[in-house]
């Protein structure tokens, strides 16, 4: 099954999203930062890349813009699919989000339905 990782400072959003996740046979790996999930990367990912990376934008010390720069640069997340999810729902900010690589941006509050389908949608 499809390898999803989730990125938010938030533990309840990074949660409630490895539960709903989870229970549809998505491997989910959780990081509560960009540092956390690019260092990762860097270490692992030539051997444990995901299929999906759920990205908040607004996190302390690295936004998601800034995170998804550093992952465009990373040879093995080229063909990873982004998907933003972020109370930023400012126009502005999904033209950023898709101009930098994502491939779709989710407003919170979302319905975790909505994403399992927008998920289920790249990795089929």
């Amino acid at each position: 099954m499809a390898k999803i990782f989730v990125v938010d400072d938030q533990m309840y959003i990074r949660r409630l999203l490895q539960m709903g996740l989870e229970e549809q046979g998505f491997i989910v790996r959780e990081f509560s930062s960009g540092y956390e999930l690019l260092k990762y990367l860097n270490e692992n990912g030539h051997i444990d890349s995901p299929d999906v990376i759920l990205l908040d934008i607004m996190m302390p010390e690295m936004d998601g813009f800034e995170v998804l720069e550093k992952l465009n640069q990373i040879p093995y997340c080229k063909n990873t699919n982004i998907l933003m999810i972020s109370a930023r729902n400012q126009k502005d900010d999904v033209l950023k989000a898709l101009k930098l690589g994502a491939k779709d941006f989710i407003v919170k509050p979302f319905k975790i339905e909505k994403v399992i389908e927008k998920i289920k949608n790249f990795v089929n």
